[in-house]
């Protein structure tokens, strides 16, 4: 029998894995279903899960929306298939947060401190020659999560985001843009190194979002204190 953190983690990563497929293959109800699994997919597990991790993939879910308007609506640094926000991403997310959660307790403790040094020299080499100008400007922002106490989250985060963001693009699920419309700042990998770091700051505002949720104190009922009363 499979522990519920493995039957979680399987089930994210084959939703991820085939929905994902399943929306580029871009028959007429590739998304619709999609849509739904991996609502149904995201369902279970909160069925399954704590409080804690409820409140916290509930969380994704509305920080990933606003998240996914304002980088592809606004900002417009990719666009989906279709041209729109298709109704699985925003579960997905979670099931991403979910995953990464589980994985986080097979990174090494060397892991963040590699992937910073080896993602340095790539994003150095990229803007000085100046066919990747994003990436040292989110490479700072990732080596701030990696220098925090739960790295190893993070760490995990953004290879599992990078994996799936570069398993999406390879299929033509969404495509990222090679230069973003408000400075000018030039990319040229598909997907951009960086997009881990996006799933990151995610679970940075998840997190401290749900801490300040936790940490508030309780509300008072009507008439309690009448109720203590001999």
């Amino acid at each position: 029998m499979l522990s519920k953190d493995l039957q979680v983690l399987l089930l994210a990563l084959v939703t991820l894995a085939g929905g994902i497929w399943l929306d580029a293959r871009a028959w007429p109800w590739s998304q619709p279903v999609v849509d739904l699994w991996a609502w149904a997919a995201l369902a279970w597990i909160l069925w399954r899960g704590d409080r804690a991790e409820r409140l916290r993939l509930l969380l994704c879910v509305a920080v990933a929306t606003a998240g996914e308007c304002f980088l592809g609506f606004v900002w417009r640094l990719y666009e989906y298939r279709l041209g729109n926000l298709p109704l699985f991403v925003p579960p997905g997310h979670a099931l991403v947060y979910a995953a990464g959660f589980r994985l986080r307790k097979f990174v090494p403790a060397v892991a963040p401190v590699f992937l910073s040094m080896a993602l340095a020299p790539i994003c150095a080499v990229g803007a000085i020659r100046g066919y990747d100008t994003q990436s040292p400007l989110w490479y700072l922002l990732l080596v701030f999560f990696l220098c925090r106490r739960d790295r190893h989250l993070y760490a995990a985060m953004f290879l599992l985001a990078l994996a799936v963001e570069s398993y999406g693009t390879s299929l033509g699920g969404w495509r990222y843009f090679a230069q973003e419309h408000w400075f000018g700042l030039r990319t040229v990998t598909r997907p951009p190194l960086w997009t881990g770091t996006f799933y990151c700051t995610l679970d940075a505002l998840v997190i401290g979002i749900a801490g300040i949720w936790q940490s508030r104190p309780p509300v008072q009922q009507p008439f309690a204190a009448l109720r203590e009363l001999p």
